[in-house]
């Protein structure tokens, strides 16, 4: 299984993660306060996982080069 795959497979599934918080948001099923921030902040968590992948997938590794 190649590094590609996995990460092409990843980010299909933090899509589909993102799509059903965002559904829960948007259907108003949302409780409570606490609810509302912990979703919100799993929104936020996978979007920026999803960028990162994005942007590695994209080769826009800016670490190049660079250890530790």
């Amino acid at each position: 299984m190649s590094g590609l795959y996995i990460a092409e497979k990843t980010l299909r599934e933090i899509r589909k993660a993102k799509e059903g918080v965002e559904n829960v948001l948007l259907s108003g099923g949302i409780k409570n306060m606490e609810q509302y921030q912990f979703l919100m902040g799993e929104l936020s968590g996978l979007t920026s996982i999803e960028q990162l992948l994005q942007d590695l997938l994209k080769g826009d590794d800016n670490d190049r080069g660079e250890e530790g």
